[in-house]
């Protein structure tokens, strides 16, 4: 199959063209690695919004204001820092229960260190290097690292760790959440959300770098800190701890 046009470009000049149809029809518009590349940045973004929205269900927890005030509120900030400023300001002086301000002070602390990540991948350029073999990866265009943008390059792979890092905090906010509202109230919970205290070790228990499959040996070593000194806590002090 062959298409043909013409054109007439004026000044008594006109051109014509005939070429295979089916060749550039088939031709892809873009590499397949660049789309791969461009859909796991779509659902790293996607998951990162998502997380935004969890954080602003915990500012209205621990604010103790009314739902779309705090949803106003939280969301009239333009940048993410100012809506961990304001979210870790009401944790300071929220009248909520200690294992609630308790989470919620882990999670915020969680997501105001994976933003950095989402700033590269959002701020980043997608190219296409080639290498032996090719890849498509982001590389940072500004800040001091920008020497080593190549070495330090985002690749498929670490977005998609990074996305499912950003779905996992979600999740756990989410169920977290849940259990909250059906705390005191005789009817089953509808999701089977687990204890508040076992969410709280399990964010803790999340990856620092959010490209990371596991946490480091560093971040480990830390949570066995915290669980000798939880062990070592008087049972009746624990218990007083979500009063």
């Amino acid at each position: 199959m062959r298409f043909s046009t013409s054109s007439n470009c004026g000044a008594g000049t006109s051109f014509s063209s005939s070429f295979p149809l089916d060749l550039v029809m088939s031709k892809p518009l873009i590499d397949p690695q660049m789309a791969s590349l461009y859909q796991s940045i779509g659902r790293a973004v996607s998951h990162w919004a998502h997380l935004e929205q969890c954080l602003s269900y915990w500012f209205c927890v621990i604010s103790g204001m009314e739902t779309n005030m705090a949803n106003d509120i939280f969301f009239s900030a333009n940048s993410f820092k100012t809506r961990i400023d304001l979210t870790q300001a009401a944790i300071d002086n929220s009248p909520a229960l200690a294992i609630d301000r308790e989470f919620a002070s882990v999670a915020v602390n969680k997501a105001a260190t994976y933003s950095k990540y989402r700033n590269r991948i959002v701020h980043g350029s997608p190219i296409f290097r080639q290498t032996d073999p090719p890849s498509a990866v982001i590389i940072d265009t500004y800040g001091p690292h920008t020497q080593d943008k190549y070495i330090r390059a985002i690749t498929i792979a670490h977005l998609d760790c990074a996305g499912s890092n950003f779905a996992k905090l979600s999740s756990l906010m989410v169920e977290a959440h849940v259990d909250r509202l059906f705390r005191g109230v005789n009817s089953p919970n509808p999701v089977g959300a687990r204890p508040l205290v076992e969410l709280l070790r399990l964010v803790q228990q999340l990856p620092n770098a959010p490209d990371s499959i596991e946490p480091s040996q560093r971040q480990k070593g830390r949570a066995r800190q915290l669980q000798a000194a939880a062990e070592k806590t008087p049972r009746k002090q624990r218990s007083d701890k979500g009063h």
